[in-house]
């Protein structure tokens, strides 16, 4: 582009052959000239008032210009100047758009271009104020606008015929006129803005010599008639005058430098460390005088102090009384556990296979199994064994014998398969024949529909506890409660308490706490927030080895937002009060009785006829107690209000039936939120349809 080749040579001439600096502080007067190409911009197809094909549309254009003007430049600071400019300048063009169009050239049809043309010329007048910025001492980057008058505006509006060439004619013109004039509601106003690059080069000891280039963005269009604007690329020269110093000065330089630090804490064991952190000149005039103030700023980093990190251990009783932790107390007790043994096996829909849940064993697991050994599994799990609790029972008892019943649900998937609950008792007669051994004529197997005491199938969980074969007896210490009894520690304290206390640490992110005996961790506790006052981490004593007795390792940890960390440990002894000393110092054997009694019908608060045997027997151990909880419990089946009112009608229930009077006793109904057992199994359903007795005695 010739503009592009006329603005490098613009340059390139002052960086040959100047040598001498500008200067910053100086004042510069000047005029100037530039050439300009201009790049029009428009979205229109006809202008208002002349006639032009439809499908035509002019969209771009461009054409030569001129401007010249005057100047003022003047200091702002060591690094900024501000310019004011008046200038005139010429953006004319031409616009121009082809059409493909059929003519008749003498007689004959004839395929041809016409080439639709506008050229335009307008000029204005305006002021252009500019901000400069230093690069170096002679290069300065510009930046601001223009705002100018229209002093005159025309264009020619003409089509030419382009194709074909001249030589195709036999007669006629190829160039039409169309149309002269001012262009139709032009702007009387322009406003563009301004970029632009200079290079300032010293002439004489006043003259100054400075090439430049400007780039204008219109910021309104030509005309509010259409969408037509104008952008230029400006290349050209100022010649600058900077008027003398009337009266030559001796400066006096000086600097002043002053240094401050800040000392700053790191996590870090580094030796401590000074940094220049920032640096600041400011220079001041004053009469003769120069003086440079030079503000250091350092930054000394020095390790941080350790945290200290400690905290206060307390046991917290039953009433939630503290007491402070010298030794975590362990007393030995009795705990003997008696719960129902619930005779039914249960089917998934339209099977009888038997559940993977249920405990089946082979031949050297039956030889070891012992129902003894279940006094540490849960209630289910002793529940799972009732395969094979019954064919122990049934060894040991040879004149004892069993029906086995089959039972369908009345589901329509059921009740088109009636032979369904036939199968489903083979499976149970299968396994205690095959597994257990029991002869066929101790067993008998028969099968019915909905059994004898159905659950009520308006709901799913009510058909899925019908799917099931029942299992009864003609001696009851086949199906009697599971009754065991073994040695257990019990924790003087609930819980252990911390009250923790930390130095020279701030802004806690986590922290975390341990119970740990001999390396094995026993409870812990953690949180994801500031350090509370306390801290609470449970004893669960059947995590903790009592043959050795070795004492518990309390551990809290702390972590702050900058990954610094800080630990406290505490050893507390355990001391362990076995049953022997206990009985030698004549406090007593602490025993702890623990009953799930009765499994209750559906709804029903009705202390049945063959759970009186269980009731007799609770009532022996009940003697010269001294504390009783009688708690009831329903299943998930039914209204939470209406299930709550009958929790406390079965807990009522079985302690007339005990004769535990309130004034003793403390009796309650749960409801069904407390649930022990799980309500997605029928069998956990029917658990929970029950009464548990606690009953805490010394003998």
């Amino acid at each position: 582009m010739q503009i592009l080749r006329f603005a490098a040579a613009l340059f390139l001439l002052p960086l040959i052959t100047a040598t001498a600096q500008p200067l910053v502080t100086n004042t510069f007067f000047g005029i100037l000239t530039h050439y300009s190409y201009n790049m029009h911009s428009a979205d229109f197809h006809k202008l208002p008032g002349y006639d032009e094909p439809d499908k035509i549309k002019y969209e771009k254009g461009t054409g030569d210009g001129f401007a010249f003007g005057a100047l003022v430049d003047f200091p702002l600071s060591s690094s900024f100047r501000l310019g004011i400019r008046g200038a005139y300048h010429n953006y004319s063009g031409i616009l121009s758009t082809d059409e493909a169009k059929v003519f008749i050239n003498g007689t004959t049809p004839t395929n041809g271009v016409f080439t639709h043309r506008i050229d335009a010329s307008f000029s204005s007048i305006g002021i252009e104020p500019l901000l400069s910025y230093n690069i170096t001492s002679r290069w300065r980057v510009h930046g601001g606008f223009r705002v100018a008058s229209v002093i005159s505006d025309a264009f020619v509006v003409e089509t030419e015929i382009t194709q074909p060439g001249p030589d195709v004619f036999l007669s006629g013109q190829r160039k039409f006129g169309r149309g002269i004039g001012s262009i139709p509601g032009a702007s009387s106003m322009q406003l563009t803005s301004l970029l632009g690059v200079s290079y300032t080069m010293q002439i004489t000891k006043e003259l100054y010599f400075q090439p430049e280039v400007f780039y204008s963005i219109p910021l309104a269009p030509v005309t509010n008639a259409v969408e037509w604007s104008v952008s230029s690329l400006r290349a050209g020269v100022a010649l600058m005058l900077s008027p003398p110093v009337s009266a030559a000065r001796t400066l006096i330089y000086d600097t002043i430098t002053v240094r401050d630090t800040i000392e700053r804490q790191i996590a870090s064991n580094l030796p401590p460390s000074v940094t220049l952190a920032d640096k600041q000149y400011k220079n001041e005039s004053v009469g003769d005088f120069r003086v440079l103030h030079v503000a250091e700023h350092y930054v000394r980093e020095v390790p941080r102090p350790s945290a200290k990190l400690t905290f206060e251990p307390f046991g917290v009783l039953p009433n939630r009384d503290e007491v402070r932790l010298d030794s975590v107390i362990l007393e030995e007790i009795i705990n003997n556990r008696l719960t129902p043994l619930l005779n039914y096996v249960f089917f998934d829909q339209n099977s009888s296979v038997l559940p993977t849940r249920y405990n089946r064993l082979s031949d050297s697991q039956r030889e070891a199994f012992s129902v003894d050994k279940l006094h540490a599994s849960g209630t289910l799990d002793r529940y799972y064994h009732l395969l094979n609790i019954v064919g122990r029972r049934m060894t040991s008892k040879p004149e004892a014998k069993l029906t086995i019943t089959g039972c369908i649900s009345g589901e329509p998937a059921e009740k088109e398969n009636p032979s369904l609950s036939k199968s489903r008792a083979d499976v149970v007669y299968e396994y205690l024949l095959n597994t257990w051994k029991i002869s066929s004529d101790r067993m008998k197997v028969t099968s019915r529909k909905l059994p004898s005491h159905p659950s009520n199938e308006q709901f799913p969980d009510g058909s899925e506890e019908n799917r099931r074969v029942e299992i009864t007896s003609n001696d009851l210490d086949i199906l009697a409660p599971v009754f065991t009894s073994d040695t257990s520690l019990q924790s003087l304290y609930q819980s252990i308490l911390l009250r923790p206390a930390i130095e020279n640490r701030t802004n806690i992110k986590e922290y975390s706490t341990q119970l740990a005996q001999n390396g094995t961790v026993i409870s812990e506790e953690s949180g994801k927030s500031k350090l509370p006052k306390t801290i609470e981490v449970k004893i669960e004593e059947n995590k903790i080895n009592r043959k050795d007795a070795q004492p518990l390792d309390i551990s809290l940890h702390i972590e702050n937002n900058n990954g610094e960390t800080a630990d406290a440990e505490q050893t507390v002894p355990i001391k362990v009060i076995s049953i022997a000393k206990s009985n030698s110092e004549r406090r007593g054997t602490k025993i702890i009785d623990q009953y799930s009694l009765i499994l209750f019908e559906f709804d029903n608060a009705d202390i049945l006829q063959e759970n009186q045997r269980i009731i007799n027997f609770i009532k022996e151990r009940l003697k010269g107690v001294a504390k009783v909880t009688v708690t009831g419990t329903t299943d998930r089946m039914g209204d939470e209000t209406h299930n709550k009112l009958l929790s406390e009608r079965r807990a009522t229930a079985a302690a007339k039936a005990l004769s535990v009077k309130n004034s003793s006793a403390q009796i309650q109904g749960a409801g069904e939120d407390t649930r022990t057992y799980t309500n997605d199994l029928p069998e956990g359903r029917f658990y929970s349809r029950t009464v548990n007795i606690i009953v805490e005695r010394n003998e």
